[in-house]
């Protein structure tokens, strides 16, 4: 049963009023995902962070309150999507290469992954460069996901013929993968900058 006060609580004396594992939603300060798992039912809300100082990760509670619930926000700044996405590399392949890797949480739930991502791509000699703004639908269903929609929007930009951007999916991870080529020049400087965002809104049933 809830207690009434008329006041603030103040501690006597410099040191902490409570700890923040005797809150229930808030922030907690964890060591790794093992105890952030082994909070209980009672302590737990919707929107409540955790950091986790083995893995240095930002996880936000969904609202099922459950451990597949738990969503990585680690680099979540600017608050537009799940996940921030904001990588680059330079890569001399003809070949696709990942850029970038994301794997979902949600291990039993259905629901869908939304990218909004650019991707552009630049060559270190010749002026060549190219821009994919690529919108990517897809479903969740468990352990498996499978793509539903990739829509470049406006098409690539100054595309170079061999250059590509596209995805793999295996299990429950999704790669984001790039295309570009073997120049003896230092290779395709490649960057990835959007967000993912996830959902439990289902496609209906066939």
């Amino acid at each position: 049963m809830s207690i009434g006060l008329t006041d603030k609580l103040a501690p006597l004396g410099t040191f902490p009023l409570v700890e923040d594992v005797d809150i229930q939603g808030g922030f907690r300060a964890l060591n790794d995902t093992t105890e952030r798992d082994a909070i209980d039912t009672g302590s737990r809300k919707a929107g409540m962070l955790v950091w986790t100082q083995t893995e240095g990760a930002l996880w936000r509670l969904g609202s099922g309150l459950t451990n597949g619930d738990w969503v990585d926000v680690t680099n979540a700044s600017s608050g537009m999507g799940d996940v921030q996405i904001d990588v680059s590399n330079t890569i001399e392949s003809a070949s696709p290469v990942t850029l970038h890797s994301y794997t979902d949480p949600d291990l039993e739930n259905r629901g869908t992954i939304c990218y909004d991502v650019l991707v552009t791509a630049i060559a270190p000699f010749g002026g060549r460069y190219a821009a994919f703004k690529i919108v990517g639908v897809f479903e969740r269903e468990g352990t498996t996901i499978t793509e539903q929609d990739i829509t470049f929007v406006n098409g690539p930009v100054n595309p170079n013929p061999v250059w590509d951007v596209t995805f793999s999916i295996s299990g429950a991870t999704i790669d984001l993968q790039v295309t570009g080529e073997v120049n003896g020049a230092g290779g395709v400087r490649w960057r990835a900058v959007g967000y993912i965002t996830r959902t439990d809104a289902t496609f209906p049933e066939a």
